[in-house]
Formats: C-alpha cells, structure tokens, sequence
C-alpha cells in the first residue's frame, strides 16, 4: 500500500498478494508513474492488477507490466484514473523504456570518458530511442559544469564525452527530458515515445587526476552514484548509476 508519489521504478520480482496484489503496490492511493514491473503477479483474493490491486483512489501513468500468460490485461483490478499504461510480453521487452540514470567513467587529463544514458528496462536502448522522436531527444538535453576549466563537456546518442583538462573536482548537471514508450505502438513492433515528457535533473561528480604515468597502473574516477531508489521489492535499475535528483511531469 503507497500513499506517496512513486516514479521510476522496476519491479522484477514475483508478486503473490493475500489481498490486493499488483507488480508495484497492493493498493494505490497516491500516484505512479515510469514503473514496470517483470515479475509474475499471482491472483489476489480481492483485487490483481498489473502495476496495482485497487488502483481506485490514485491515478497511473506511463507504466507497463510483463503479461505472463495472457490473462493479466489490467493495469488495476478495480479501474481508477489511467493513462498510457499497457502489458506487453517478453518478446516486447526490450522495446520498453520507462526510466533513465546515468553511469559515470573515470577520466584523467586530456583523456576522454563517457557518462552514459542507461534506458530501462530496455537495455540495450532500442533503435531510435536517441533519435529526433525517441526516448532522449538532443535538444532535450542540457548540461552545464561547474568549473570549466576542469573539464568539458558534449553530447552524442546517448552520452555525454567528459574531457579532462586539469587535476580537480567539480559538479556537472544534467537536464534531461524522458519520453516513455507509447504502450500503444508495442503491438506493431517498432516503439514509439509519447510526446509529453518527465523533466528529469542529475548532479554527476567529476573528478579528473592525473593521467597515468607509463607502467603506474594508475587511474582516475569520475564519482559514484547518486541517492534514490523506490518501494522495497522493487528491483535496482543499474549499480553504481546515478539516479535523478527530481523529476517533473511536463506539458506537452
């Protein structure tokens, strides 16, 4: 049972409810958004649903549920406000993109690294999903560094290239607009994204050292992960990879 937002999160567990029994909550009474769940719900005594049992008095939006076998259709077991939510299948999987973090690489002076834009639960991306209508679009993606003399910084198709440029630490933030699969497009085999998108802000650590000198085996770090995560039971979306600071529905 939830009684506060829930966002970006993935189930992959398996789901037998006493009562309510949904992949992400038993009962809704908040709302829930970007979720999937993978894993098998069993029958609940009262009510089952793909992402909740009683979805009655909270809302839904772009979620999707893995249909095991064909009869688990609903997004809840007793209606309540939806929008663009879907089962697929396993086949379907990897079409599926409904959150985002980021994964840092070490960088050294006048070295290169990427930070890399992790979709999930399709991984890897689908094709398109860096493209003019996918799930990350390049002019939807801002990043500014604290300290540019540190290091600097573009973005191509799904990462951003750090170039380090003196030894020390800063901050790189990132904005990015998240569009989630259009669950409506999945029967046709090539995904589409749905125009309105959850504004999403990452604070990335940069930590450039000294390349390594011939035979050191030393290297650099570019910083760990950030805090995050979602309702107990539900599956970690990548390790080490920074979650949003904060996301936010906007208009289309």
């Amino acid at each position: 049972m939830n009684y506060v937002a829930v966002s970006n999160c993935i189930n992959t567990g398996s789901i037998n409810g006493e009562m309510d029994a949904g992949g992400i909550a038993g009962d809704n009474y908040a709302s829930i958004s970007n979720c999937v769940s993978t894993g098998n719900v069993t029958d609940g005594a009262t009510y089952t649903g793909g992402i909740a049992g009683d979805g009655l008095h909270g809302s839904l939006s772009d979620c999707g549920w893995l249909n095991y076998d064909g009869t688990l259709t609903n997004p809840t077991g007793n209606g309540g406000n939806t929008e663009n939510v879907g089962a697929f299948t396993e086949d379907q999987l990897g079409l599926v993109v409904t959150s985002l973090t980021l994964s840092p690489n070490p960088v050294t002076v006048n070295g290169t690294a990427a930070v890399d834009f992790i979709l999930a639960p399709a991984n890897p991306a689908p094709d398109g999903a860096f493209g003019y209508f996918g799930a990350v679009r390049s002019g939807e993606v801002k990043y500014t560094l604290a300290d540019d003399g540190i290091a600097s910084a573009s973005y191509s198709n799904g990462k951003i290239t750090l170039t380090g440029k003196a030894v020390g630490e800063t901050t790189m933030t990132v904005e990015v607009t998240l569009h989630t699969t259009d669950f409506s497009t999945l029967k046709d085999g090539t995904p589409g994204y749905v125009d309105e998108g959850s504004a999403m802000t990452f604070a990335v650590p940069v930590n450039v050292t000294a390349a390594a000198s011939s035979g050191s085996g030393s290297s650099g770090s570019a910083g760990g992960g950030g805090g995050g995560g979602c309702n107990a039971g539900a599956g970690a979306l990548a390790l080490l990879a920074l979650l949003p600071l904060f996301t936010l529905k906007r208009d289309k």
